[in-house]
């Protein structure tokens, strides 16, 4: 449980189930993967990571996962060609896609999808964790 000021903040549960929600992060740096784990971590909430877009679906496909915050630019498997499987996979899944790319460059590609939010990197950790919270209560 997060403190904000003088009130507890828990993370939003999975839609009728009793357990914490489970975050997937796809991306291709280490390095970013371990950070948003941290962080997303130090909110309580369970994280798996995926360092490429064919680790990141197979994740998916073996776990029961409320969110997925997908990186865009990966080698191989990128994320526009990820983006479709884990909504096709499950159905209501809820997607963010993280990018340094600039929106305007990126957005026209989620026409049409069930993207929930994009967010540019390198991001500010309250914006990220309250884009989260914001994703997972939607």
């Amino acid at each position: 449980m997060a403190v904000c000021g003088d009130r507890h903040i828990r993370p939003a549960k999975h839609p009728n189930s009793s357990i914490e929600p489970r975050i997937l992060v796809i991306d291709d740096e280490e390095m970013v993967r371990n950070f948003v784990k941290f962080i997303l971590e130090n909110e309580h909430f369970e994280v798996r990571t995926g360092g490429d877009g064919h680790s990141g679906v197979d994740l998916f496909r073996r776990d029961a996962l409320s969110l997925v915050i997908l990186d865009w630019h990966m080698p191989g498997l990128s994320g526009e060609s990820v983006i479709d499987r884990p909504i096709e996979i499950r159905p209501g899944v809820k997607v963010i896609v993280a990018s340094a790319e600039c929106p305007e460059n990126v957005q026209g590609a989620f026409y049409g999808r069930e993207v929930l939010r994009f967010i540019r990197k390198p991001f500010p950790i309250d914006d990220f964790v309250a884009a989260v919270k914001s994703a997972l209560a939607a």
